[in-house]
């Protein structure tokens, strides 16, 4: 089986994703570490030096040798890879799609404290960070909404998610 975790930066992907592949025994990986390690850059030097539509694009094409490789995996997504070429589309039909749902004001409080590490949001000021986050997730929202399964990720702990997806196995 294949798990899409998706949803806006900031939502837990990577942590949660962590968690139930060790849970459940499923190889996991991340698809910007994935990119990274075949790009030998990290996503701020490959945004910086080649630009988003070049990134867009690499993440397609990994994303679609990533599911040509393995038949079982845990995948986190990027918080833009569902919204960009097909790859809503390819998660939709190889797998299911895990959205963590997490409020604008928890998004917000997280990406102040580590957006040097985001691209996209280092110059953003911290008092217009809710106002971005707000246009941005109106923008995704259509790619969010079709998912399999939705976790509200601002109401769990490790064992009421693992619980929870234990029913989707």
């Amino acid at each position: 089986m294949r798990f899409f975790f998706t949803g806006f930066m900031g939502s837990g992907k990577s942590f949660w994703a962590k968690k139930m592949s060790l849970s459940l025994s499923i190889p996991y990986i991340d698809l910007d570490e994935y990119i990274e390690v075949k790009e030998k850059m990290t996503i701020s030097d490959i945004f910086n030096l080649k630009g988003e539509a070049y990134f867009r694009q690499y993440e397609n094409l990994c994303l679609k040798e990533i599911v040509s490789l393995h038949d079982h995996f845990i995948l986190s997504c990027g918080g833009g890879t569902p919204c960009f070429h097909d790859n809503k589309k390819i998660m939709k039909a190889l797998g299911k799609i895990i959205f963590l749902d997490v409020s604008i004001e928890t998004l917000t409080k997280r990406l102040i404290e580590n957006k040097e590490q985001r691209p996209i949001l280092r110059n953003i000021p911290n008092d217009e960070m809710q106002t971005y986050i707000e246009n941005l997730m109106s923008f995704r929202k259509t790619f969010y909404e079709d998912y399999d399964i939705k976790v509200d990720a601002d109401l769990i702990n490790e064992t009421t998610f693992v619980d929870l997806l234990k029913q989707y196995v």
